[in-house]
C-alpha cells in the first residue's frame, strides 16, 4: 500500500510539469470577451472578461497582452497563450481579465488587435448600461455587448 501510495505522489508531480512551459503559444481561435463592472476598494471599474474559444490541456493558462491607454482611447494587443511553469492538469481555455480602469461616463475609442487582425470599436459608459459596439468581430466574439449597470 505504502509503494501505491509513493507511485500516486510521482504520478502526481510528473504529471503537473510541462516541457517548455515557459514559451508562448500563438493564439488560433477566437477570443471570447465579456465585459462587466468590477468593484475594487469601493471603486467601480470596466472590465473585460477574455477567454479563448480553443480548449487547452491546462487549465492555467493565461492570455499574454499590452494595453495602452489615454484620455478617450483603448488599445488591447493580445500577443499569445502564456503556459503557467505548472500544469493544471484540468482541460480549459486560456483566460485573462483587462481591467480597464474607472472611467466616467462617455464615449473612448477601444482597439482589439489579435494576430495583425485590428478591431476598431467603441466602448459607451452610461449610468445605467456599458455597451461594447464592434460592427466588425476578428479573431473576437463580443458575447455580451450590453452590460446594466
Amino acid at each position: 500500500m505504502k509503494k501505491l501510495l509513493y507511485l500516486f505522489f510521482f504520478w502526481l508531480i510528473v504529471s503537473c510539469k510541462k516541457e517548455g512551459a515557459t514559451s508562448q503559444i500563438s493564439i488560433n481561435a477566437d477570443i471570447l470577451i465579456e465585459v462587466q463592472e468590477i468593484t475594487i476598494s469601493s471603486e467601480k471599474r470596466v472590465a473585460l472578461n477574455c477567454s479563448t474559444e480553443k480548449i487547452y490541456n491546462c487549465s492555467n493558462y493565461y492570455i499574454d497582452l499590452v494595453q495602452e491607454k489615454s484620455a478617450d482611447s483603448i488599445t488591447v494587443n493580445f500577443k499569445g497563450i502564456s503556459p503557467d511553469e505548472i500544469c493544471a492538469t484540468a482541460l480549459g481555455p486560456a483566460k485573462t481579465k483587462i481591467d480597464l480602469g474607472s472611467l466616467t461616463n462617455g464615449l473612448y475609442s477601444l482597439t482589439l488587435n489579435i494576430n495583425h487582425l485590428e478591431n476598431n470599436g467603441l466602448l459607451t459608459i452610461t449610468d445605467s448600461q456599458i455597451l461594447l459596439d464592434f460592427p466588425r468581430q476578428d479573431g473576437i466574439q463580443i458575447l455580451n455587448p450590453v452590460y446594466t449597470r
